[in-house]
C-alpha cells in the first residue's frame, strides 16, 4: 500500500504539529513561565518592595535620629541639672563637714573662753567691790595696789 504524496505529506505535517504542540507544553512553556515569573519578581522588586523597603529604612532612620536627639536633649536638659545639683549638694556637705564645721567649732570655742573670762572677770570684780579699798589713816590716799601710797604725808 503506497500512499500517495498528499497524505504523506499531511501525516509528516500532523507529526510535525503534534510534535511542535508537544514540545511547546512540555518544553518551551515551562521556559516561558519561568521566565516570565522571574520578570514578574525582577518588576515587583523594583516597583513594589523597593520602594516599600526605602520607606521602612527612612522611617528607621528617622527613628533612630529621632531617639538619638531626645537622649542627647534629655541629657542636656534634665540628667545634666540633676547632677549639677547633686555635685552642689555633696560639695556643700562636704564644706561643712571639713571646713565650716571645724570654724564653727574654734569660733564656740573662743566665744565659750571670752565668756568663761568675762563672767570670771566679772565675779572678781563683785567679790572685791565690797572690800574697803586700803586709806591712809591720816590723809586718805587710797592704796595703789602694792602696798604704797599716793598721799602728801609720811607716814608709811
Amino acid at each position: 500500500m503506497m500512499y500517495h504524496s498528499s497524505t504523506i505529506i499531511f501525516i509528516l505535517t500532523i507529526t510535525i504539529l503534534i510534535i511542535l504542540i508537544i514540545t511547546t507544553i512540555f518544553i518551551i512553556t515551562p521556559i516561558l513561565i519561568i521566565i516570565l515569573t522571574i520578570t514578574i519578581l525582577i518588576i515587583t522588586t523594583i516597583f513594589i518592595i523597593t520602594p516599600i523597603l526605602i520607606i521602612i529604612l527612612t522611617i528607621t532612620i528617622l527613628i533612630i535620629i529621632l531617639t538619638i536627639t531626645i537622649l542627647i536633649i534629655t541629657t542636656i536638659f534634665i540628667i545634666t541639672p540633676i547632677l549639677i545639683i547633686i555635685l552642689t549638694i555633696t560639695i556643700l556637705i562636704i564644706t561643712t563637714i571639713f571646713i565650716i564645721t571645724p570654724i564653727l567649732i574654734i569660733i564656740l570655742t573662743i566665744t565659750i573662753l571670752i565668756i568663761i573670762t568675762i563672767v570670771i572677770t566679772i565675779i572678781i570684780i563683785i567679790i572685791r567691790i565690797p572690800q574697803k579699798p586700803a586709806v591712809c589713816d591720816l590723809c586718805l590716799a587710797l592704796d595703789v595696789g602694792d602696798g604704797t601710797y599716793f598721799h602728801g604725808c609720811f607716814t608709811v
